[in-house]
């Protein structure tokens, strides 16, 4: 849990000197999806999701598969939230993010 922590304050940092990079903002909703699974805590998927629409801006950036891959972490997220809070909506959205990867080639 600290190692996600400590990942989560680093790209943070990194996005504060470079807002426009793509990496640091995916990572850094990877590593709050992760917090929020081992915490089963809602408000880390929502802090992901923040993250992963600021890195969908950075899009351009990146590689092909990098994209998929945003979109994949993007739906596992959603489904957590999901699953979390028992809401269809959240489903809903991660069913959109998985299609999208999977229309990238994911």
């Amino acid at each position: 849990m600290r190692c996600l922590t400590a990942a989560s304050r680093a790209f943070e940092h990194s996005v504060k000197s470079d807002p426009n990079r793509f990496e640091s903002w995916s990572n850094w909703g990877i590593a709050l999806m992760h917090l929020s699974i081992l915490q089963q805590d809602p408000h880390y998927c929502q802090e992901a999701q923040n993250k992963f629409e600021e890195a969908e801006k950075h899009i351009h950036q990146c590689p092909k598969e990098q994209e998929a891959y945003l979109f994949v972490n993007w739906g596992v997220t959603c489904f957590y939230q999901g699953r979390l809070s028992g809401e269809a909506v959240d489903y809903r959205n991660a069913l959109e993010k998985f299609s999208r990867a999977q229309q990238m080639g994911y």
